[in-house]
């Protein structure tokens, strides 16, 4: 019995290790694509209002975007010591997970190296991202429809009919209260971690995009 603990403890351990570094680069992905909008919008309004660029990064790196903050503070610090700006940009877009953001920054580069007018790719970039937000909130409608059908039918119905099942058999069999509560117990536990298994299908589920 020691042994097949140990094995199950293991097996578990060993996976947790392997997908580990998956499950840390998408929870930085989602953190960083829930604050992109605001960080963009919020750079639109500042640049309309006559802020410099730069003062702009500035302003970013102070406020409370979680890792959108701590990559502009590390670009802030880059233009300090000497490099262009266009470069920390180039350097950010790289050796960032996330595709939308990537993307977002590449268009400003873009935008920048041609000469265009900032504010005006900053209006694209938001639409853009917009509509992308629109799309994965009508995918993400879709999909709760049969996820919802299959909670009720696991959580719901399911140990509705257990425990009219067993309230039925121990009424015609000599069955003791302690098998019964134990059944019942089990049931239990077995709702309580799929519902917790569920919230977390629900959570991985919900748009990047999307702002909390």
């Amino acid at each position: 019995m020691g042994l097949i603990i140990t094995f199950i403890i293991s097996f578990f351990t060993f996976i947790h290790q392997i997908s580990y570094p998956r499950l840390k680069a998408n929870r930085r992905i989602k953190e960083i694509d829930k604050n992109l909008l605001s960080v963009l919008r919020t750079i639109l309004i500042q640049l309309n209002s006559g802020v410099a660029l730069f003062d702009v990064f500035i302003s970013i790196s102070k406020s409370d975007y979680g890792e959108i903050s701590k990559v502009f503070s590390k670009m802030v610090k880059k233009i300090n010591t000497g490099t262009p700006q266009i470069v920390a940009l180039e350097e950010i877009a790289k050796n960032n997970p996330s595709i939308f953001f990537r993307k977002s920054i590449w268009q400003l580069i873009n935008g920048m190296q041609a000469g265009s007018n900032i504010n005006n790719v900053l209006k694209g970039i938001i639409d853009s991202l917009s509509k992308e937000q629109l799309i994965q909130i009508e995918n993400y409608g879709s999909q709760l429809n049969p996820l919802a059908m299959f909670y009720m039918i696991i959580v719901i119905i399911i140990p509705s009919l257990s425990v009219t099942f067993i309230t039925v058999i121990s009424s015609f069999f000599s069955s003791s209260g302690i098998d019964n509560r134990f059944v019942l117990i089990v049931l239990f536990i077995f709702v309580f971690i799929f519902q917790m298994i569920f919230l977390g299908i629900i959570k991985t589920k919900r748009p990047s995009l999307l702002e909390e």
